[in-house]
């Protein structure tokens, strides 16, 4: 990729919500939505090509994921100040109509990456077919947002679905498979099939 791309890439996508007051010259931290992966390689590559040393900015790159698999919420980080950046989703919005002085700089994905999977045996072919079962779901995550918009585009009242809460997020596919605890979960496209299939 040019250079000149790159940078154009890193000034249009480098922080996707962020609150004022940072200066250029300090030492800034953009908070992941989940752990590093594909996704997130634009923040990388403009950090290893030096766009935000030229910029004046010192920038840490913090993954969402703790060594206990507990995940933290980007726009948490974000409004209550342990990082100035971060990229968020539904969960912008959410926390802005609770009072969080969040501003939206940019949107990158165009299409949701939110999806339900379910065990093979629970024969969930429409979100209909959810009622009833055991669904993983946070209601303080940004993907919960995304499934109770799909209820309720389908005529159904998210409360009938009750949440089975979970502060981690790695063990949904175990859950589903071999523990028969879930039913079904809330999970990311990008990466729950990927999963799924490394544990067969």
């Amino acid at each position: 990729m040019k250079r000149s791309a790159l940078r154009t890439m890193a000034a249009a996508i480098a922080f996707s919500l962020f609150a004022p007051g940072v200066a250029a010259a300090e030492k800034v931290v953009l908070q992941l939505r989940w752990e590093p992966q594909f996704q997130f390689a634009g923040y990388y590559a403009a950090l290893w090509r030096g766009f935000y040393a030229e910029a004046g900015l010192d920038v840490e790159i913090r993954s969402a994921v703790r060594p206990d698999r507990s995940v933290l919420s980007a726009t948490k980080e974000v409004a209550e100040g342990r990082a100035q950046f971060g990229i968020g989703a539904a969960d912008i919005l959410t926390a802005r109509d609770k009072g969080a002085a969040l501003t939206v700089a940019a949107v990158i994905f165009q299409q949701s990456p939110v999806a339900v999977f379910a065990r093979e045996d629970a024969n969930v072919r429409s979100p209909a077919d959810l009622i009833g079962l055991r669904v993983k779901r946070v209601p303080t995550d940004a993907s919960d947002a995304q499934f109770v918009a799909m209820l309720v585009a389908e005529g159904i009242d998210p409360e009938i679905i009750k949440p089975h809460l979970s502060d981690k997020w790695d063990g949904h596919t175990a859950a589903l498979r071999s523990e028969n605890k879930l039913d079904a979960f809330v999970g990311c496209s990008l990466t729950a099939l990927w999963r799924a299939k490394v544990r067969g």
